[in-house]
């Protein structure tokens, strides 16, 4: 497992979750979630090479507690510029905004991390693997020894 890979990748989505509370708008955001998600997909494929699945799940997961806490902080500012949301907490749970958009973040959480995990499978059988030089000197010859 790669946590730092994890780690890593999910920081785009606590920007891309920041930007989209402050000046993003639902549209761009939008197009910004699908480059993202293919992005992951490209740099687990690219950065892993066994688990590739299992770490695009993980980092979905991760993503949902960035946009968790980041929803949890700015809600009322979140809920102003995205009215859908809005209208879809107040079918939810009118008295628990911030426990619906917690939910709702897991649930959504998961789902993108399947689907990351699934293109970051495709993505690594895309993407070739570095080539191993067997015709490097290997350190463990003795001093003076010939190849």
């Amino acid at each position: 497992m790669k946590w730092t890979l994890i780690l890593r990748l999910s920081l785009i989505e606590l920007a891309l979750t920041l930007a989209s509370i402050f000046f993003l708008s639902p549209n761009l955001e939008t197009i910004l979630w699908l480059a993202t998600v293919l992005f992951y997909a490209y740099a687990i494929g690219n950065g892993t090479r066994q688990y590739r699945f299992l770490h695009g799940i993980l980092l979905g997961i991760v993503n949902a507690v960035w946009v968790s806490v980041v929803h949890a902080i700015f809600l009322a500012r979140y809920l102003a510029r995205h009215p859908v949301a809005n209208s879809t907490i107040d079918m939810i749970s009118h008295s628990r905004p911030r426990l619906s958009l917690a939910l709702t973040a897991i649930f959504t959480g998961i789902g993108q991390g399947i689907v990351i995990g699934v293109f970051a499978v495709v993505a690594g059988m895309m993407v070739k693997p570095p080539r191993l030089d067997l015709s490097a000197p290997t350190e463990t010859m003795e001093p003076g020894a010939e190849a």
